[in-house]
């Protein structure tokens, strides 16, 4: 490693920067002080002037006088080649990235959210990994509580769900508006007639809690009308919700997208629920950091395609 000394010397400049790296590295290019000079678009009275400062800083010659210019002293040629490796750092630093090449990405994205997520984009998503970026791994995991910390952290690359506003750290995307739809097996007792909010109530209902706690959107809009519904069964998972129905006589109310995807070639009808459910933003939580990465902003362009062609 370069021993970077700092030493007082007239000047007040006891450390090496840049602009003497760059001065050293064409002296011992060119081993001539006005060729240097050139080199680097100074005077020669400047590329002079840099010399003293380096060997004051390196406390060594560094270049003395020789028939056809200057000679490197050993430590002058000892210190070359990691002045060179610095100084082709900074500028990789410096260096503007070129365009992404989606088919040249390696990289494993972990996304965090309920199940719904994995249901409803994971699969078109990776269509679209698979023929644009066959490198790039998804690792999908639930989130039940807070997941700031875990974007904060890099443990999470991206969230995706109903949240509340974000901090000032974390930037929110929407990907879509969703509503409610009610589930039922085909040839249930009540799809014959009307579905009354009453005859609504007093079906058994299937509840998805990933928590295990609490109501939902459906137990506000019947308290509202001071109704109360039967929570028959409680699950954790989506998942299990059309084979819960498919096999009872309960009700589930889902959203309408999800629904869609889960009775596809199942015995299952999807009907409007016979009282006004509020609906909910699904939205993309990333931490500001990720906004100037190449690849993270890619593939968030990508997931804001695929919820863009989600079928209401």
């Amino acid at each position: 490693m370069i021993d970077i000394v700092v030493m007082s010397d007239i000047d007040g400049h006891g450390a090496l920067d840049l602009a003497l790296l760059r001065a050293f590295d064409a002296l011992l290019g060119e081993r001539h002080v006005t060729r240097a000079a050139r080199r680097l678009n100074i005077t020669q009275s400047a590329a002079s002037h840099a010399l003293g400062r380096l060997r004051r800083v390196l406390g060594d010659p560094l270049f003395v006088r020789g028939p056809h210019g200057v000679v490197p002293t050993d430590r002058a040629i000892a210190l070359g080649p990691e002045v060179r490796s610095l100084l082709d750092r900074v500028e990789r630093l410096g260096r503007s990235p070129g365009p992404l090449d989606p088919t040249r990405l390696e990289r494993t994205f972990t996304l965090g959210g309920a199940d719904f997520m994995e249901i409803l984009l994971l699969p078109p998503l990776v269509r679209r990994l698979t023929k644009e970026a066959p490198m790039v791994n998804l690792s999908s995991r639930p989130i039940t509580t807070d997941s700031e910390p875990e974007l904060e952290s890099g443990a999470l690359d991206m969230a995706i769900g109903v949240f509340r506003a974000p901090s000032a750290r974390l930037v929110s995307r929407k990907l879509f508006e969703e509503s409610f739809v009610c589930m039922l097996r085909r040839g249930h007792p009540a799809l014959k007639g009307r579905m009354t909010v009453e005859r609504f109530a007093a079906l058994s209902h299937v509840l998805i809690s990933p928590r295990g706690i609490g109501g939902g959107a459906v137990d506000d809009a019947l308290a509202e009308l001071g109704l109360k519904r039967r929570v028959a069964i409680r699950t954790a998972t989506f998942l299990a919700a059309p084979l819960l129905v498919a096999e009872t006589d309960c009700v589930v109310t889902l959203p309408t997208r999800v629904a869609a995807v889960m009775a596809r070639g199942r015995p299952l009808v999807l009907v409007p629920p016979p009282v006004r459910v509020a609906g909910f933003t699904v939205s993309m939580l990333f931490h500001e950091r990720a906004k100037s990465d190449p690849a993270h902003a890619w593939l968030r362009a990508r997931m804001i395609d695929v919820a863009s062609a989600l079928r209401a």
